[in-house]
Order: structure tokens, then C-alpha cells, then sequence
């Protein structure tokens, strides 16, 4: 399956858009995400709010486990979100890093272990997704 497909639903989605999560690395099973840190994402105390980085996790467990599907009868939708908060970021870092690993893919579930880290390589999240798999996407965001 060529990466173009699965980078469309990313970019396609309104919300990922505005966190402004990009695709850094992208292949069966795999993925590595970036979002930049901008001060829409600052929660009251200026760090990086737990919800952006919550979402960049299940957004890359989500596309390491999409590219081991068939899209054109498969796709996903988060089931559980399980978040660790390691460390705090705060804006000296330019952006946090997520490292996605599809580790089962099932006939309906398929589960992805996810890695945080800030820009100096310091721990701030890990995480379990676990992802319906589901009929094809439908190309609407």
C-alpha cells in the first residue's frame, strides 16, 4: 500500500489540522509523528496540554496500525486510549515526537504501543491504543 492513502486521512481530518500533527516516518506497522509546539496547545500553566499530546499518541497508533490494512475494505476507530504522562513539555521544546508500533492486528482489534518524547529526547508520554477495525473509510473528514 503506498503511504499516500493513509497521509490523506491524516491531513483530511479538521482536527488533527489545527493540533498540526505531521508525518515524519511511515511504513507497515510504524509510524512517527511530530507536532510542533504552538501556543494554541499551551494548557493554563504554559505546558503542552495532556489532550494534544493524548491525541498525537492515538493518532500515531492509529496510522502505524492503518497501514497494515487493506483500505479499501478496512479502516479504524479508536476503541481504548490508555496514557501515561511521564514528564511535562513546555515551549523551550519545539515539538514532541510520537513513535507508534503496531504490535497485533486482528480479524476486529488491532493494538499499538506508542512512545512520547520531547525535542532533547526526555520521556513524556507512552501508551496503548487499541483500534476497531471497521468497514472502509468513508473520504469525508
Amino acid at each position: 500500500m503506498d503511504v499516500e492513502p493513509v497521509v490523506e486521512m491524516l491531513e483530511a481530518s479538521p482536527y488533527w489540522r489545527h493540533l498540526g500533527i505531521k508525518v515524519r516516518r511511515l511504513e507497515a506497522g510504524y509510524c512517527e509523528l511530530y507536532l510542533p509546539f504552538k501556543p494554541e496547545l499551551k494548557q493554563a500553566s504554559g505546558l503542552m496540554h495532556g489532550g494534544a499530546i493524548a491525541s498525537l499518541l492515538d493518532a500515531a497508533g492509529g496510522m502505524a496500525l492503518l497501514k497494515m490494512l487493506d483500505l479499501e475494505k478496512e479502516s479504524i476507530t479508536t476503541a481504548e486510549l490508555k496514557v501515561n504522562y511521564l514528564n511535562p513539555t513546555t515551549a523551550d521544546q519545539e515539538e514532541v515526537v510520537a513513535r507508534g508500533r503496531a504490535v497485533k492486528k486482528g480479524k476486529m482489534l488491532g493494538v499499538s504501543l506508542v512512545e512520547i518524547v520531547d525535542a532533547s529526547g526526555t520521556p513524556v508520554a507512552v501508551g496503548l491504543g487499541t483500534y476497531a477495525i471497521i468497514g472502509p473509510w468513508s473520504g469525508r473528514p
